[in-house]
């Protein structure tokens, strides 16, 4: 046991063992999000845009959605370092996952000295060791943008460390400081972290110490500032509207949201302790009374469990329920909002399954009174995490590419339009343009749920699929139906403006070339920083033979951004002679 009771050889240990479990994701490519932020539009991680994405120009409307620069800022670094390959970008999730696995050990660790715990270490170690195998890790770690999950964490449990550190010594709370927003400049989960100090302060008993009050005003004002800059261009705080009701009273809509908060909170629950089933995308939670009742059991119990584990002066179990609880809540109130295209995700579960793990190692090391009692519930550890093991490895499989993905997800989630959407366009992008829109066809089925803009993606990206076979009728039929659904849906009126231009090209005829100037001037009204909607612009102005006004179109779509094929292009129309 000498080996456990060395911190540095444990943390390479541990920092070896999370980055052997996920090499299979080295292998991997981009999906989903990173197809279109990474693979098609990685011009946008440039380092000349780093100022403005800590401290964002002041804009109107304020219609962006997450302040996230730090997650940008590792994506700039990666393409310095990689290039755009996957092999790079995953390389930087395993590594930082590995990071974060280390520090999910230390903070176990001090976490079970400061409360006094014989053992510590053994705990410590098999805290980080289920921490480092739990499966539904997966999508944070294989999919390059779940990468703010690993980075908050990352973050978050070093600024919990020097917090618990700065009780003793109040030199470190500057690093508490600069981790928190580090933290927060992640992903906004974050918010949490002043309650989750808080919990640890009060159970340890020095929540009542004065000089806790210069780190709660540094907490504070850390969050003004976040929501500061947060405000300067991105929401703040969106509405709860998905859970309105036409009509209904306010009592009613609070109903609602309670119900829905703890059928989210049931749905996480029941993941974390049962790691073992997986989907890409849940549209939303489970409901129902059974959801209900069961989630409102399941608080009784962890109050219960808090209130007995403080009266047993246990106190690494008492703050290991409040972490789950507490660490969930921002991802609960998601499910309130719009905001996600699904209202629950695995994703979610990272930071609140340090707390699991957390409670686990207590279980498996403190509960047993009995030597024997104890060496069944460590072999019981040791079976736990080579089931996490078997399981963690299967699912990077799934994210291996997109079709793996999406068709996987589509027998899980049938009825939900999104999968079926993203499905249809991994087949259409591995040339299978028969099974791509059969896939898509799919979402006009009565069974799915769709609303209308997920009719308007739909239909234009059936209209793609017949541009992909040459087929121009079709697909404005197609393209014309999407704009009936939505016509503020801004890759529309660009395919339609795509149609004029062919129409144009294969007819001659200035007016297909002046309709399509019409759909891709809406267009880049509705998504003004277009640059495929300013390139095929300048491609019309060079048909219409306006030279001027095609390279300054040019000129635009390159400040925009493109691709390098479509870059290419575009200097071509620039520098074409008069």
């Amino acid at each position: 046991m000498s080996f456990i009771r060395r911190k540095p050889l444990v943390s390479l240990l541990l920092f070896l063992v999370s980055l052997g479990v996920y090499l299979p994701s080295l292998r991997n490519g981009f999906v989903w999000d990173d197809v279109e932020t990474i693979e098609q539009s990685y011009y946008i991680y440039n380092a000349s845009s780093m100022g403005d994405m800590f401290i964002p120009p002041v804009k109107e409307p304020k219609d962006a959605l997450y302040y996230r620069p730090l997650i940008y800022a590792s994506m700039v670094l990666d393409k310095a370092l990689w290039g755009v390959t996957p092999f790079g970008f995953h390389l930087s999730n395993v590594v930082l996952n590995a990071f974060s696995t280390v520090c999910a050990y230390l903070l176990s660790l001090l976490l079970f000295g400061v409360s006094g715990y014989e053992r510590k270490y053994g705990a410590a170690f098999i805290a980080g060791l289920l921490f480092a195998l739990y499966p539904m890790h997966v999508e944070s770690v294989s999919w390059v943008s779940g990468r703010s999950d690993v980075l908050c964490a990352l973050f978050f449990f070093l600024a919990l460390i020097f917090h618990i550190l700065s009780l003793r010594k109040t030199g470190f709370i500057p690093l508490t400081t600069a981790f928190f927003i580090l933290s927060l400049s992640s992903k906004e989960v974050a918010v949490v972290f002043p309650v989750t100090a808080l919990a640890f302060d009060l159970i340890n008993g020095s929540g009542g110490r004065k000089a806790n009050m210069l780190r709660y005003v540094i907490y504070a004002s850390v969050l003004a500032l976040f929501f500061y800059l947060k405000g300067r261009t991105y929401v703040n705080f969106p509405e709860l509207s998905s859970v309105r009701i036409p009509d209904a009273s306010p009592v009613s809509e609070i109903l609602g949201a309670v119900n829905v908060a703890l059928a989210s909170y049931m749905y996480y629950f029941t993941k974390l302790v049962f790691p073992y089933t997986f989907n890409a995308f849940t549209a939303k939670a489970p409901g129902g009374p059974a959801y209900v009742i069961s989630s409102v059991v399941t608080f009784g119990l962890l109050a219960l469990g808090v209130f007995y584990s403080v009266k047993k002066r246990s106190g690494v179990c008492a703050f290991a329920l409040l972490w789950i609880p507490v660490t969930l809540l921002p991802s609960v109130l998601l499910a309130l909002t719009d905001i996600p295209s699904a209202s629950v995700a695995e994703r979610y579960l990272y930071i609140p399954s340090a707390g699991f793990s957390l409670l686990l190692a207590w279980i498996f090391v403190y509960a047993p009174q009995s030597g024997r009692g104890r060496g069944v519930l460590l072999a019981a550890a040791f079976i736990l995490a080579a089931s996490y093991l078997v399981f963690t490895i299967g699912r990077q499989r799934v994210w291996r590419d997109s079709v793996s993905l999406w068709g996987d997800t589509v027998g899980k989630s049938p009825k939900s339009a999104i999968p079926h959407i993203n499905y249809g366009l991994a087949l259409l992008g591995e040339g299978k343009d028969d099974e791509a829109l059969k896939e898509l066809l799919r979402n006009f089925d009565e069974s799915v749920e769709i609303n209308a803009r997920g009719r308007a993606v739909t239909a234009n990206n059936i209209g793609v699929v017949y541009i992909n076979k040459k087929d121009v009728l079709n697909a404005e039929r197609w393209f014309l139906k999407a704009y009936g659904y939505d016509p503020g849906y801004y890759k529309t009126s660009y395919h339609l403006g795509l149609v004029f231009y062919l129409k144009g090209k294969s007819g001659g005829s200035r007016e297909d070339y002046v309709d399509a100037l019409g759909y891709l001037n809406e267009s880049l009204r509705i998504k003004p920083f277009y640059g495929k909607a300013y390139l095929l612009q300048a491609i019309v102005y060079g048909e219409l033979g306006e030279r001027d006004k095609a390279r300054e179109s040019a000129g635009r779509a390159l400040e925009c951004g493109l691709t390098d094929k479509l870059a290419a292009k575009a200097r071509k129309i620039i520098s074409a002679p008069e």
